[in-house]
């Protein structure tokens, strides 16, 4: 396997932290986002034609693109306790928790920081987009996406870790962007003290020390 990886990124650190937690080590090509290789030739030819990191390689030769698939494969191929989860309801449970924290906070807040001005709004204007939304509005994704954590974090207090007693692809799926979004002047209120706990006590382990990024991306705002 070849995993193109981009350091800075927090979707590229998910399949990243991933792939420490279940043990296996990932052969590794950084991707320059800023220098916008991922939109040049080879690996807009040859890896992802979108331009989107991160990608991984299979022995075969197939791409696999997008970063929850990835982790389920990594999650099957390799050997250890399922982080998805051992039983029909349980694997139903994690997507479904991921699904949500994708959807209702991810995307939004993503949005957010592709709208806000700066040389991140330029590169997306540039590379990905025919319409965006005027700077302006970049605050209501913002404010969207921090009333939807909102929701995650009182649906979720009792809990040890989204799906309870288990450590699932959900956690590590939202604990790399609260913390991403933390670092670039996006966080949340610390009133949310479910994700606060959650924030620091994955950020404890291992799998998450051995993904560190290095956030160019604080460069780009």
């Amino acid at each position: 396997m070849l995993y193109f990886d981009s350091r800075g990124a927090p979707n590229a650190r998910v399949p990243r932290m991933f792939a420490a937690e279940k043990g296996v080590e990932l052969p590794t090509q950084i991707i320059d986002v800023l220098a916008a290789e991922n939109h040049r030739a080879p690996y807009n030819v040859e890896v992802n034609r979108t331009g989107r990191v991160p990608a991984l390689r299979l022995d075969c030769g197939f791409i696999l693109c997008e970063v929850l698939p990835i982790c389920e494969y990594l999650d099957e191929v390799a050997a250890g306790p399922s982080l998805i989860g051992s039983t029909s309801r349980e694997r139903a449970e994690t997507r479904m928790w991921t699904r949500m924290i994708d959807l209702l906070y991810v995307e939004r807040m993503t949005d957010a920081i592709k709208f806000r001005p700066s040389k991140i709004r330029d590169m997306h204007a540039t590379y990905n987009f025919k319409t965006m939304l005027p700077a302006e509005d970049w605050s209501f994704c913002r404010d969207i996406a921090l009333e939807k954590l909102s929701w995650i974090d009182q649906e979720l207090k009792g809990r040890d870790f989204v799906c309870g007693d288990r450590f699932t692809l959900a956690d590590i799926h939202l604990f790399v962007f609260v913390d991403f979004f933390s670092r670039v002047d996006l966080g949340h209120s610390s009133e949310l003290t479910w994700i606060e706990d959650h924030l620091h006590r994955v950020g404890d382990r291992p799998s998450a020390l051995a993904s560190q990024p290095t956030y160019w991306v604080a460069r780009a705002i």
